[in-house]
């Protein structure tokens, strides 16, 4: 077996992914590997549009046909960078998901430490993959490496401070919007979630 990269087996970024898509097989191994106990009646769809026309490399849905994971691959120059990295935050607002799952050939420390950064500080839950390519006499072998997986909940550094409001079922959405913006734009990591219908609000904080 010869390894090869993405671009010496798929010549890109696009190609690489609608592989996925097309093998069940390998569609499978790659979600056996993030391990979210996803049934055999998934579906990996390629090329998913944002409302600003932005390309989703893959998204998963369930049997609902709600997106459940978002799927992002480096582009062909093999190793992950910020842009990439950055953007799987962004499709994660925009298809209404907390979970992401980066896929690159390898990626450096400072990288690695931006992504356990969301990982702690936001609401996010993201998976890094390393992509290892086999050229075989059957055609190429792809497998998914874990490097980096979501902190459980107790473990996160977002805090949500006691307040009036009990039992509240927040919308993670709204929560990881307010959470990303709070971080970007103010010093200040706290923000509120206001219960809709009512003047209570909870306090969390981003602690960086």
């Amino acid at each position: 077996m010869i390894r090869k990269s993405i671009k010496e087996a798929f010549g890109g970024e696009v190609p690489f992914t609608k592989y996925i898509a097309d093998n069940k097989e390998v569609a499978k191994r790659l979600l056996d590997a993030i391990d979210t106990g996803m049934s055999d009646s998934f579906e990996i769809a390629p090329e998913d549009q944002t409302v600003d026309r932005k390309r989703v490399d893959l998204v998963v849905r369930d049997d609902d046909n709600n997106v459940v994971q978002v799927i992002e691959s480096q582009d062909a120059t093999g190793w992950l960078d910020s842009v990439h990295a950055s953007k799987i935050a962004y499709y994660c607002y925009e298809k209404d998901c907390m979970d992401g799952v980066l896929l690159t050939e390898d990626a450096d420390e400072h990288i690695k430490g931006f992504i356990r950064w969301y990982n702690e500080n936001t609401p996010l839950n993201i998976y890094l993959f390393n992509v290892v390519i086999y050229a075989t006499n059957a055609g190429n072998y792809v497998d998914f490496i874990p490097v980096m997986r979501p902190f459980n909940v107790r473990d996160k550094k977002i805090q949500r401070k006691p307040g009036s409001v009990n039992n509240t079922q927040v919308d993670l959405r709204e929560l990881l919007q307010d959470c990303l913006y709070s971080l970007l734009f103010h010093s200040d990591p706290a923000f509120h979630y206001r219960t809709a219908g009512t003047s209570a609000s909870v306090e969390y904080r981003c602690i960086g």
